[in-house]
């Protein structure tokens, strides 16, 4: 004879959409600049903003920051 197990707390309730549920709040258009590298433009980061950086911050990433050294030579 079989004991009915009954259903975990996951089971018995409605499945719950993903789509729509995101922000609500809408962001302020973000700073720009171009990577002294690569030439891509990219966005200001809410880290960088935050601590008053964004105006050090120069390459859109650090495998950019890596390869602009490189290009320099040896200091």
């Amino acid at each position: 004879m079989r004991i009915a197990r009954r259903p975990g707390p996951c089971q018995h309730l409605p499945h719950r959409p993903r789509g729509g549920l995101g922000r609500t709040v809408p962001r302020s258009p973000a700073q720009t600049k171009e990577c002294l590298h690569c030439g891509r433009p990219f966005a200001d980061r809410k880290r960088w903003a935050s601590r008053g950086q964004w105006e050090a911050v120069h390459y859109c990433s650090v495998k950019c920051r890596a390869a602009a050294r490189r290009a320099r030579g040896p200091a």
